[in-house]
């Protein structure tokens, strides 16, 4: 019977302390070790992103579906088409809703990532209307 409630005791531990480290904020202190697609080369252009993100639509729309979005897709995929990216540096402490990722060959979603690296992060910014419009909506 001891052995039963000690089994048990610790079962709810972990359940509890697995629970509140899901809710935790994801400190993303480097970039590049499981990335979503790998470059070769120079840093990329926006008509390299544009080719990667055609080529790997498949894998960018199941991870709009992992990650709750899979009704803005669609309005992402037609808007790249026409817009340009923007090239910004990401401040450290700026969070993010969510970010795909490679882990083992398979696609993944981090939830509430927050960029916590030792200078601020050089990125392409591309801001899809649809989002902004439900946001404010």
């Amino acid at each position: 019977m001891k052995n039963k409630r000690l089994i048990f005791f610790v079962v709810g531990f972990l359940i509890v302390f697995s629970l509140s480290t899901f809710a935790e904020t994801t400190k993303l202190k480097r970039i590049g070790q499981y990335t979503f697609v790998r470059i070769r080369g120079e840093v990329p252009t926006q008509e390299v992103m544009k080719r990667l993100v055609d080529r790997y639509a498949g894998d960018i729309k199941y991870g709009f579906d992992l990650a709750g979005a899979g009704d803005l897709y669609l309005p992402f995929m037609a808007q790249l088409k026409s817009e340009t990216f923007e090239e910004k540096s990401l401040p450290i402490g700026d969070q993010l809703m969510w970010m795909l990722f490679r882990s083992q060959g398979k696609v993944k979603v981090a939830q509430d990532v927050e960029w916590a690296g030792n200078a601020p992060l050089e990125v392409f910014v591309f801001n899809v209307k649809e989002i902004i419009r439900r946001m404010n909506s």
